[in-house]
């Protein structure tokens, strides 16, 4: 997440330029002094990854988590695993198929407005 908002921040610096006295001595700048357009992008690739967690389930304190916590052996976590790997593999496996279908159907209209966002 880290490397597409800096991405997307060189990206938008090479095309705008900053107030000089937005930015600090060692070359930062608070995000509330970023165009709106920048924070949007900025807000927007969070909510992409914070979904991604989400659907992982893969918050330290959650129920996947504590699971694994109080399974009892090794064999009951690779269990645990192995069926979060396949619900996964799923998930993905749908996510894909629903971008190839705007995908296609993006191609056949391409007049009409652009790609979809790639959000989950």
């Amino acid at each position: 997440m880290q490397r597409e908002i800096q991405s997307g921040v060189a990206s938008y610096l090479s095309d705008n330029s900053l107030r000089e006295d937005l930015v600090n001595a060692r070359g930062e700048i608070r995000l509330q002094d970023l165009p709106p357009e920048l924070i949007a992008e900025i807000e927007a690739i969070q909510r992409r990854y914070r979904g991604e967690v989400d659907a992982l389930d893969g918050e330290p304190g959650s129920l996947r988590f504590q699971a694994l916590l109080q399974s009892d052996s090794h064999r009951q976590r690779l269990a645990l695993f192995c069926t979060w790997l396949r619900k996964e593999q799923k998930r993905l496996a749908t996510r894909k198929s629903l971008q190839s279908l705007f995908s296609s159907g993006d191609a056949k209209g391409e007049g009409e407005g652009g790609a979809p966002d790639d959000q989950s």
